[in-house]
């Protein structure tokens, strides 16, 4: 196994929630105050949420103090409902340095249809009472009305209602802490939004970080309409043609914005990949890979309507039924949400050597990571997804792991994935070629010949540190343009 040596550890104390009026110290006397606008933000459990917090925290050891505003609320572990637990990751909040600015936008923000339907019920209830018109009766009427006119009004999403505090919030922070720039990071897209009118307002070089396409995001429902793609493409261009440069997390997302935009120049888009960080990695006592005579085979991350486990499933059905041995010597787990898929799991479970964890912390999957052998990225196969690369793709890589990659033929990952050691390939519906490569992993395994080798010099531009000194080269060249 391979692993890259970081560099020292910043401080790592967690951040309390602050708001305007609480005391925080400036910046060092050389560096650099960057205002980031995330909604993906710790506590919040996203791999978005990731990428903002690694960036925030490698870039002080690069001349830039970032200073947040962010709707990812922090709430108090012990008194959060079940629900909402299982949404946020608080042990990512050690990522946070105490000294960092945070602001964090009210909660009530976007709020207004539930408490406004409620509000005109019982208004109108008092009225019609007396006809048999109830306020249940109105809110029941009233609800799905308001609730449908305010996702046609949320554009580009639910974020774009926090609008005029968070413009607010940044010209009291500009006033404090002198910001040099500002940073974006979505989705959601109204991040983006937002940064555009703080932009105009405070006459800042602007960096709008694109994790996901916006016009070509395959995943949202919210593209099948005419109508709403026609807005998502209006308001792709204004961020676009507003921002000095824009980011994205792989070439094809920059190539495709060059050909959408060939009137721009194109050292306006850069790509700045996600990455891992080598510090999640540190094996710790009892932490490496089990040595119980399982092989352990690992997928960490999210599962939806277009992209399931049952290929994977199916593959290690295949396996079992010519070769009965490996029940006792192989097992696949799962953890993250499983979304439409929880109920098949659950049973394959019952019947497979399979495990599902459910949703774990950042911390807790990189452990996870640590003690598995073999890692699984699994993508849709879908027109369209040749854009994606899964953030995971990368900490797979940077945990030195043997990876099966279930991936379309040509995208972005596969693309990323063949320039290493230890990648076994398929595409996500051929099940005949899944189970062959879990059958190859299982002799390579038993036969102590699994363990890739990869050179840690091609690992080290996919370290969150490499990543942060990138962006903050391209922040430097934006102000040294204006002076």
């Amino acid at each position: 196994m391979t692993l890259l040596q970081s560099e020292p550890r910043l401080s790592r104390a967690p951040a309390s929630q602050r708001n305007l009026t609480q005391p925080v110290a400036g910046p060092p006397a050389r560096d650099r105050t960057l205002l980031v606008i995330a909604n993906r933000f710790p506590p919040m459990a996203s791999v978005g949420a990731v990428r903002v917090r690694k960036f925030c925290l490698y870039l002080r050891g690069h001349g830039w103090w970032p200073v947040v505003i962010t709707a990812a609320a922090e709430a108090d572990p012990s008194g959060a409902a079940e629900s909402t637990r299982v949404a946020r990751d608080f042990d990512s909040m050690a990522d946070v340095p105490a000294d960092m600015p945070v602001h964090r936008l009210p909660r009530e923000t976007g709020a207004w249809p539930q408490a406004g339907t409620r509000r005109w019920a019982r208004r109108l209830g008092r009225w019609t009472r007396w006809a048999g018109l109830t306020e249940r009766w109105w809110e029941e009427g009233l609800s799905w009305r308001v609730q449908r006119c305010w996702r046609w009004l949320s554009f580009p999403d639910a974020g774009v209602w926090g609008l005029r505090e968070a413009v607010t919030a940044a010209e009291a922070l500009h006033a404090r802490f002198r910001f040099s720039a500002v940073w974006s990071s979505a989705m959601p897209f109204s991040d983006h939004v937002i940064a555009m009118a703080v932009r105009r307002r405070l006459n800042l070089p602007w960096v709008a970080d694109f994790r996901d396409p916006w016009v070509e995001y395959v995943h949202d429902p919210a593209t099948r309409t005419r109508l709403d793609r026609w807005r998502q493409r209006r308001g792709e261009s204004a961020v676009v043609r507003a921002a000095d440069r824009v980011v994205s997390i792989g070439e094809v997302m920059t190539a495709r914005f060059r050909e959408r935009y060939p009137e721009l120049p194109a050292e306006r888009f850069v790509t700045i990949r996600n990455g891992f960080d080598p510090e999640d990695f540190r094996v710790v006592s009892g932490d490496s890979a089990t040595n119980d005579g399982v092989l352990r085979v690992l997928y960490t991350g999210s599962f939806y309507a277009g992209r399931g486990p049952m290929p994977l499933i199916e593959g290690l059905t295949r396996v079992l039924a010519t070769s009965p041995a490996t029940r006792d010597a192989m097992r696949l787990e799962f953890a993250g949400r499983m979304g439409p898929w929880a109920d098949a799991l659950h049973a394959a479970a019952a019947r497979l050597p399979v495990r599902v964890h459910g949703l774990l912390s950042h911390r807790e999957a990189t452990a996870l990571m640590r003690r598995c052998d073999v890692m699984v990225v699994i993508q849709d196969d879908r027109p369209g997804t040749e854009i994606d690369l899964s953030a995971k793709t990368y900490e797979y890589l940077g945990s030195g792991k043997p990876i099966l990659a279930l991936v379309g033929a040509g995208g972005e990952a596969e693309r990323l994935l063949l320039q290493f050691d230890g990648i076994w390939l398929a595409p996500p519906g051929d099940i005949t070629r899944i189970a062959a490569h879990l059958r190859d992993i299982f002799d390579a395994w038993r036969a102590r010949r699994l363990a890739p080798q990869r050179d840690p010099a091609s690992l080290r531009p996919l370290t969150r540190q490499f990543q942060a000194r990138q962006l903050a080269e391209l922040l430097n060249e934006l102000i040294e343009a204006r002076q």
